[in-house]
């Protein structure tokens, strides 16, 4: 769903604000857990498909930061 920000209320900025910065935060957790996992597995088993699994999350942590940032430019914008 393409939401316009420049639309948005006041409130629901914010609001958004809140959401993508959990959801950004939740991806970054992601690729940390998923690091350890393939350096733990890589340690133990040898190199293995899973090791290539971050690599997938790091895409949509860009595309996370890019939409969060953008929002926050917006709020800056709107001095609130």
């Amino acid at each position: 769903m393409n939401i316009n920000i420049q639309e948005l209320s006041n409130k629901k900025l914010l609001k958004d604000l809140k959401a993508k910065k959990i959801i950004l935060g939740f991806y970054a957790m992601m690729i940390i857990i998923l690091v350890t996992c393939a350096i733990i597995i890589t340690i133990n088993k040898g190199a293995k498909v899973f090791i290539f699994m971050p690599f997938v999350f790091i895409f949509f942590l860009f595309r996370s930061g890019r939409d969060y940032m953008k929002t926050k430019t917006e709020i800056k914008r709107r001095n609130l």
